[in-house]
């Protein structure tokens, strides 16, 4: 991977990361830091969708998270699929394993676009509304 520095400091790309994003490190299916519940074998083979729905990003966006004792996945979402810009916690979602979509659960859980501060600068994945950090998945 080519280094390529910004004149105004810093790196426009280094390391296999990239901060333009109209041209990105791996090519253009390379687009995005996408999160998602996946299940792998220790060796890395056998890489497969925990669960999900094919080819959509808003219902399959995942960080971290905690199993309930019937086997659900209770993930944090936050509003930035790439959580380059921004990252923290927004919402809990509820997914089973397979195919389909979520439940959601509490906090900030979906796109609103109703942003704190909505202009210049724009608070990009930061919108108004009730915010939740990690499930703590109890027996009870």
């Amino acid at each position: 991977m080519s280094t390529i520095p910004d004149p105004n400091g810093s790196y426009i790309q280094r390391d296999g990361v990239t901060a333009d994003r109209n041209n990105p490190v791996g090519g253009e299916t390379m687009f995005r830091n996408a999160w998602r519940a996946a299940t792998i074998n220790p060796d890395g083979t056998e890489l497969a969708m925990w669960a999900g729905a094919f080819r959509n990003e808003e219902a399959n966006h995942v960080y971290g998270g905690a199993f309930t004792p019937e086997g659900d996945l209770i993930a944090n979402y936050f509003p930035m699929y790439n959580m380059t810009e921004a990252a923290g916690f927004g919402g809990l979602r509820s997914y089973r394993r397979g195919a389909g979509g979520y439940t959601l659960l509490m906090g900030m859980t979906t796109f609103t676009f109703d942003y704190v501060n909505p202009r210049n600068p724009t608070s990009f994945g930061i919108f108004k509304g009730q915010y939740v950090t990690d499930p703590d998945v109890s027996n009870n």
